[in-house]
């Protein structure tokens, strides 16, 4: 579309100078022509090419300052003087976009370095693209854009606090009971055979059984699961709330890991054990970029971490508030105090 454009306005100017029979426009016409094709033969002779590379900190916490790293080369013959590099950050979680901007000139088949101060003030998966360079020329309409599209990505942890577990055989005041307590029958009782899920360990796996079905079937138990601890959140618009209720899960769920307490959380129906970082961090990649978890059917005991939404009879609720005022049961929590409140709890 752009040549039909030129070639109509060629074709105005050469009507309008045979009509008007002026020398000076026959000047501008000629002088506007020459301008033109060396400005083509200059494109093609001197085209600019560029790479780019981008290394970040896989994982941080929120509010915490870290370099980005930008290695930008130039393997054209002649220098830039004069570029501008557009970088975009979006989380995934939140929806939040932020673009920036940085002048740079680099030399002839060239390396240069840029290294930016970033700083995520909101807890999620935090995806960071190089998306274009654009090179100035003489004049202020005079640029061309050279795409780049180089992406990576970091998580921005939520704050962890510390919990003590302490074992429901161990009797201690004002301290919140989290697992309800459920009557056990025989603890050798089969609950029955099942597929093999994500996140089910090992140990549980019926080898015999599995080598007949050609798939992996796991043999579950009474006494597993009621030990077994299952957790919910309720998924929030607001970015503050959310952020508290994901710090309020991932101190319980570092709590389960560190003192060896069988914790899960399903995602998109999916059931994924938390019982190594290596788990925990990923748990933490996909609920940080928006996954849902649902809420678990099969577990002796749930947490459930909610805000408005009601839960079942057998869930144990801890619910956000927006104050302390509002806060009426022991298991009700608000951004200040939950550090507090929840310093220890029975599991």
């Amino acid at each position: 579309m752009k040549w039909r454009y030129w070639f109509s306005i060629m074709i105005i100017l050469t009507l309008f100078m045979l009509f008007s029979q002026d020398t000076f426009f026959f000047v501008l016409f000629i002088s506007w022509i020459i301008w033109n094709l060396v400005d083509i033969l200059i494109k093609r002779l001197v085209s600019h090419t560029f790479s780019a590379t981008i290394s970040i900190q896989s994982e941080v916490q929120r509010n915490q300052h870290i370099p980005l790293t930008i290695q930008l080369k130039h393997h054209s013959l002649l220098p830039v003087a004069k570029a501008l590099l557009s970088i975009q950050a979006e989380n995934r979680l939140t929806n939040e976009m932020m673009t920036k901007v940085l002048p740079l000139s680099i030399g002839r088949k060239n390396e240069k370095v840029l290294t930016i101060d970033v700083q995520a003030q909101s807890c999620g998966q935090w995806h960071i693209t190089l998306q274009h360079l654009i090179k100035q020329g003489v004049f202020p309409w005079s640029k061309t854009v050279y795409p780049l599209q180089t992406a990576t990505s970091f998580i921005s942890w939520p704050t962890i606090f510390p919990i003590q577990i302490i074992s429901p055989f161990d009797t201690v005041e004002e301290i919140p009971v989290l697992q309800q307590q459920q009557t056990l029958r025989s603890t050798s009782e089969r609950l029955g055979l099942r597929p093999y899920r994500m996140g089910d360990s090992i140990k549980q796996i019926h080898w015999k059984l599995s080598a007949k079905q050609d798939e992996l079937v796991v043999q579950e138990h009474l006494e597993q699961q009621q030990s077994a601890v299952a957790f919910y959140i309720e998924k929030r618009k607001d970015t503050e709330q959310y952020d508290t209720m994901l710090s309020m899960l991932f101190s319980l769920l570092n709590a389960c890991m560190q003192q060896t307490k069988l914790a899960f959380i399903e995602i998109n129906g999916i059931r994924y054990e938390c019982s190594t970082s290596q788990q925990l961090g990923h748990i933490a990649w996909q609920l940080l970029q928006g996954e849902k978890v649902t809420m678990p059917k099969s577990f002796g005991s749930c947490i459930a971490i909610v805000a408005d939404e009601s839960v079942p009879a057998s869930a144990t609720a801890l619910r956000y508030q927006q104050s302390e005022t509002d806060c009426r049961t022991p298991f009700d929590f608000t951004k200040e105090t939950m550090d507090q409140r929840f310093a220890s709890v029975i599991l």
